[in-house]
């Protein structure tokens, strides 16, 4: 009993080698791959200077897209790590980047129903005009800025807002 248990601890063994190798050369092939999204973020992402707001929108898209495929990797490689009692890399980058797709995209969708809304409004003859539901609506759309965007955000969140958007 105790010679099989000793054979099957020696295959084990083997078996943990190539794969600790092939975890390892993962992560670093995903730290590459992390700091390349970081930099072509910051060259063509959402807060690239002068972008208009449909175009930002966009982007947030395609970011959020190639955000969560490299979350999903680094989730993957988190969990080897912990198989093999390592310990866990941190990417403070990658979720740091998704709270700003986060709110980007929250501030974004507003921008857009906005845009949709007052569409609406111009279009409407001035006889069927109803300041009422107009104020209305613009009053939803102040509550909605307010409640989605900065209420769970303290002074600096603000400020990393402000920041992102004030080239739009």
């Amino acid at each position: 009993m105790y010679e099989e248990g000793r054979r099957l601890e020696d295959t084990l063994f083997k078996l943990q080698q190539p794969l600790l190798e092939q975890l390892l050369s993962t992560l670093e092939v995903f730290k590459e791959d992390e700091e390349a999204f970081h930099e072509n973020n910051k060259k063509s992402g959402p807060t690239v200077p002068g972008l208009s707001a449909s175009e930002a929108h966009d982007r947030v898209t395609i970011v959020k897209m190639q955000l969560d495929t490299l979350i999903q990797r680094w989730q993957m490689i988190s969990e080897g790590q912990r198989l093999f009692g390592l310990p866990v890399t941190d990417f403070p980058n990658l979720t740091d980047c998704l709270n700003q797709m986060a709110i980007l995209n929250r501030l974004y969708s507003l921008y857009e129903a906005v845009k949709k809304t007052v569409g609406k409004f111009l279009v409407l003859p001035w006889l069927s005009i109803d300041v009422e539901a107009i104020a209305e609506e613009l009053n939803n759309f102040q509550n909605r800025l307010v409640r989605n965007l900065f209420l769970d955000y303290r002074q600096d969140g603000h400020q990393k807002i402000l920041e992102m958007t004030t080239s739009h």
